[in-house]
């Protein structure tokens, strides 16, 4: 069985509040940041290669995103490495990352529901519910 102490979050360069300056860095916060660290570069890979389409809108976008979330990520991994000009910075770049990376996961989930609606419509395909006019079933009735 794991003590409740297994569970706590180590402080970071004084956060939270009133904690000291130094690290004490766990193994849960180094199964963290292990684990962490391919999903972070797995999102900025898939938006570089999913910057494919028709038109500038997209990949425009795509590989903005893609370069502002490498750099919120970089910047806060400074910061979390205790970099002193970006140390107190560091959870601000962290958290600007995380939007940027589910922004552009939530834009993508909508680009291709809508796609695949208009392709369904296009070919005369029927929803959940055998209705044509039904936008593609996704959210069944």
């Amino acid at each position: 069985m794991i003590g409740a102490g297994a569970f706590r979050t180590d402080p970071v360069s004084g956060y939270p509040l009133g904690t000291p300056d130094a690290l004490d860095y766990a193994t849960l916060g180094a199964l963290h940041d292990g684990f962490s660290l391919p999903a972070f570069l797995g999102l900025a890979l898939a938006q570089v290669v999913l910057a494919r389409g028709r038109g500038w809108r997209w990949p425009t976008y795509s590989l903005l995103s893609a370069t502002t979330f490498v750099v919120f990520f970089l910047l806060a991994g400074q910061g979390f490495s205790q970099a002193e000009s970006l140390v107190d910075m560091a959870g601000l770049f962290q958290r600007l990352s995380v939007i940027v990376g589910w922004t552009w996961t939530v834009v993508l989930a909508v680009r291709l529901l809508t796609r695949r609606a208009a392709g369904c419509a296009t070919l005369g395909l029927r929803g959940w519910s055998g209705h044509e006019s039904e936008s593609v079933g996704v959210f069944p009735h």
